[in-house]
């Protein structure tokens, strides 16, 4: 990481962990472009315009101070408001206002933004930081230019989860209709492969989640 100057974060959801990887890169002195759907500042005037309830959830999008945010917020927030408006059928999975889609959209604004970036400066110590499904064009753009690629991966890797389901659809039948959703698309398989593929390394939480690559 000495060598590394320029970090891209693809983060559409920012939570306690990752904030607390954005502030151990900005007190590192790394210049430090976040890419998110949604994050604010504390003091951000707009929130008292919120409702309460969606107040906080931007707070818990806070971000730390000293970085570049680019955001692509508008999927993120009519998401939140349908999950709050008795609408979140549009929110299900492969739907518009899914989390995929979320995701998707930063992923693609930050492979934009890499682009833009070889053209202006060198990329030989430019890193592409992307947490698990918002990294497949990032990670393929950064790889064309020369870019590192880190892929942050919080949980056991998709395969290993889906075979200890079936696993448990084998001992519970009767709990079927509770993995409805644990079962990924063949599309979205796909792309988690072909992040983790394009990955110079991986970032991963535990043992657990290392053994399950």
């Amino acid at each position: 990481m000495s060598e590394v100057s320029d970090i891209f974060v693809s983060c559409p959801i920012l939570n306690s962990n990752s904030r607390a990887l954005l502030q151990a890169l900005v007190d590192s002195s790394f210049h430090v472009r976040l890419f998110s759907s949604i994050a604010v500042s504390v003091s951000n005037p707009l929130l008292s315009l919120l409702p309460a309830a969606l107040s906080r959830e931007f707070l818990r999008r806070r971000c730390p101070d000293g970085l570049i945010t680019n955001l692509s917020p508008v999927r993120e927030f009519f998401r939140l408001l349908a999950l709050r408006s008795g609408a979140g059928d549009l929110t299900l999975s492969g739907r518009l206002l899914s989390s995929d889609r979320v995701c998707l959209d930063v992923d693609r604004h930050v492979s934009r933004a890499l682009k833009s970036f070889a053209k202006h400066k060198s990329t030989k110590r430019a890193l592409a930081y992307a947490y698990e499904d918002a990294a497949q064009e990032t990670f393929e753009v950064a790889r064309s230019i020369g870019a590192f690629t880190a892929y942050d991966l919080p949980i056991a890797y998709f395969e290993t989860a889906e075979k200890i389901m079936a696993e448990e659809k084998e001992r519970y039948p009767h709990w079927l209709p509770t993995f409805a959703d644990s079962f990924l698309s063949p599309a979205k398989r796909e792309r988690k492969i072909q992040e983790s593929q394009k990955a110079d390394c991986i970032i991963v939480p535990s043992q657990f989640v290392l053994d399950s690559l």
